[in-house]
């Protein structure tokens, strides 16, 4: 089989790969011979094999045939950018971004290395630095159609609305028919107080047959906001009519009826938006915990708060922003404080304190995970996690290492964050 021949089917193979069939881009590159490749083609083979194996959730097998090609290619970005991809589609993120590191460093200006690292920092939290990465992928080159959209999440991520708008316009004059990010520009108006400007945005998604669920809850949110009431319950009847029984529903009932004055009928509202998320709804669970967290700490509900924790730690809910409303409720205030990062080996099992709320079953033998806390210093932040990991059930939890610190200044002590259970080093 010919050079050109050889070319072709990569080609074909990453087409298919493009088009969402990893199984048929495996088949294409099974008629290519290894022995005539030159090393370009052979790592191309085996970049497209080891992205369609992924793709089939067949992550040891696309790792066990880039590793000895990394040995023989070690100045290779498209390897090591293909292997960091393999290892954060398999939830080795740390090892994902080490790996994309190298590759970046070998090719400074790949838009698509840049922007690959970029979304593995943006699922390791690191809001500033997926930021910073999906702008230099921008500059050279990069897929501007999603980029520019993790871009817009990341920045209302960090709360930075203004940057988010003014990304997500610039996504929108571009390809203006996408309904979702209409949704998400109104949202971010919504955010910077900017109601009008928001419904405007509402009403071209609609127009445009957005996600009926999605418009209607986020519409409902703004709304009552705004103090537009009326607006805010024919919301919130339209969501009645097509999902009566989801935890949007149930939220934005909860807003409406705090708005109203109605706390304990809220209260169930938004407690009862878990229970909801727990079963169909699972994408939600997160929202659904933070959202009750916050209205606990609006309303100074101590005795509800402390009976959360636990049930959010078994749904990996333990957000930045769930712990910040528990932090504020229940913290001690300091002017002046550290952030630091710790790993926890965890040996103990969560059934013994309950049902994970998930529903998932684990081999959690020598397990590591990451806790994120706020203290005075070390010790401190040692005698804090004890607490907090016996509190949520951890019957065998020991600090393993610390592996980041900041100081801070005007916050409250506590968790700061725990971050999802992810797979060990092997």
């Amino acid at each position: 089989m010919d050079s050109d021949s050889n070319e072709t089917r990569l080609e074909r193979a990453a087409e298919l790969l493009d088009a969402g069939k990893p199984a048929a881009a495996l088949r294409c590159l099974e008629g290519v011979q290894d022995g005539i490749f030159e090393a370009s083609e052979q790592i191309e083979c085996a970049s497209l094999s080891a992205w369609a194996l992924s793709e089939l959730d067949r992550a040891d097998e696309a790792i066990e045939l880039l590793q000895p090609l990394l040995e023989q290619h070690p100045d290779s970005s498209r390897l090591h950018g293909t292997m960091g991809m393999v290892l954060s589609a398999a939830d080795r993120l740390d090892d994902a971004c080490d790996m994309l590191e190298t590759a970046v460093s070998l090719d400074q200006t790949d838009g698509v290395l840049l922007a690959n690292l970029g979304y593995v920092h943006e699922q390791l939290h690191d809001g500033a630095a997926a930021s910073r990465l999906y702008d230099r992928s921008l500059q050279n080159g990069a897929d501007v159609d999603w980029v520019l959209r993790r871009l817009a999440t990341v920045q209302s991520d960090m709360d930075d609305h203004a940057a988010a708008r003014g990304t997500l316009r610039r996504y929108l004059s571009l390809f203006p028919e996408d309904s979702a990010e209409w949704i998400s520009l109104a949202i971010a108006h919504s955010e910077l107080g900017e109601f009008d400007e928001s419904l405007e945005c509402y009403q071209r998604a609609e127009s445009l047959g957005a996600d009926e669920v999605s418009l209607n809850f986020n519409w409902g949110l703004t709304a009552e906001r705004a103090g537009q009431m009326e607006t805010a319950h024919e919301r919130l009847r339209r969501l009645e009519r097509i999902a009566a029984d989801s935890p949007q529903t149930s939220g934005l009932r909860g807003f409406i009826l705090e708005h109203e004055g109605d706390l304990p009928s809220a209260y169930e509202c938004h407690f009862g938006a878990i229970d909801l998320a727990v079963g169909d709804y699972a994408e939600e669970l997160v929202y659904t915990y933070e959202t009750a967290m916050d209205f606990c700490a609006e309303h100074k509900m101590h005795g509800e708060a402390e009976e959360l924790l636990p049930r959010a730690y078994r749904a990996d809910a333990c957000s930045v922003d769930f712990c910040q409303a528990y932090r504020e409720l229940t913290g001690e205030a300091l002017e002046r404080a550290y952030w630091l990062s710790v790993m926890i080996r965890i040996k103990g099992s969560l059934r013994e304190a309950g049902e994970c709320d998930t529903g998932r079953s684990e081999d959690r033998s020598g397990a590591e995970r990451n806790f994120q806390v706020i203290a005075r210093d070390r010790d401190h932040a040692a005698a804090l996690l004890t607490e907090f990991t016996t509190r949520v059930g951890e019957t065998e939890a020991a600090l393993s290492e610390f592996v980041g610190e900041e100081s801070m200044e005007d916050t409250h002590s506590g968790i700061y964050e725990v971050e999802p259970r992810r797979r060990r080093r092997p």
